[in-house]
């Protein structure tokens, strides 16, 4: 089943086919271009018709997938759409197999773009592009074209790859190696960069302190050893003044 949301009214087509044509000539109008459709697999036409045509053909092909060129009634609505018999056994033979496979169970059968309009003509009608999946006609809208051999992609390249193999000596650590093809992944890599010097430098600072702290603390204990030392000859001295001081009481 095409996965597709009709109108339950129909579009107001002005001027389907002339004026005062009424509801006769925006039948005729379709029957057209629905063959025309069918016919060709891609048209062109102005916006409210192709997407009425859109509607219509996307109903007779779900139709046609449902019940079969055996059925009467079937048989009844697509030589009524379809103006060239030759059309019905296109219908039935080519397209019905088509949009019967499984990748178009919930997908529409046809595809609708719109036509740009130049530049200085907006006040024309718009136009659109209707065409049936998988037809042979070349891509409405191209594939975008390949820029991985052009100069700048391939200096690009070279100059990312480059920058992984520096990065990568540096750290290591690192399991991974950083996407350099984005703006995120050189972030990154200058933020990891900051902080490793930052690291660095708090290393080096405590360091530092930690030298200072032990000379300090070298020469206190110097310090200290020294005043121990001269407490010592001091207590010496004194021991020998006194062995050397005559007996003043025995004499007399």
């Amino acid at each position: 089943m095409s996965r597709f949301a009709f109108r339950n009214r129909p579009r107001k087509l002005s001027k389907a086919m002339g004026h005062n044509s009424g509801p006769p000539g925006r039948e005729l109008r379709l029957q057209k271009t629905i063959s025309m459709l069918l016919r060709f697999q891609r048209i062109e036409g102005s916006w409210g018709v192709i997407n009425e045509t859109r509607e219509y053909t996307e109903a007779l092909i779900e139709r046609a997938i449902k019940k079969g060129p055996e059925d009467p009634e079937m048989m009844k609505l697509a030589n009524h759409w379809l103006l060239e018999k030759d059309l019905v056994h296109m219908l039935f033979k080519e397209y019905v197999p088509r949009f019967s496979h499984p990748k178009y169970q919930n997908q529409p059968y046809l595809q609708l773009y719109k036509i740009e309009m130049q530049p200085g003509r907006q006040y024309m009608t718009q136009m659109g592009c209707l065409e049936l999946k998988e037809n042979p006609w070349p891509k409405v809208k191209p594939d975008p074209p390949n820029t991985e051999g052009q100069l700048h992609n391939v200096l690009l390249k070279a100059f990312f790859e480059d920058k992984r193999k520096f990065s990568g000596n540096h750290r290591p650590h690192a399991s991974t190696k950083p996407d350099f093809d984005n703006v995120k992944g050189m972030e990154n890599l200058t933020l990891n960069e900051d902080v490793n010097q930052s690291e660095t430098i708090r290393n080096m600072n405590k360091d530092s302190v930690s030298a200072e702290n032990q000379n300090a603390q070298s020469s206190n204990m110097d310090k200290s050893e020294n005043s121990e030392e001269e407490v010592v000859d001091a207590v010496l001295l004194d021991n020998k003044s006194d062995r050397e001081r005559p007996n003043t009481e025995n004499k007399c």
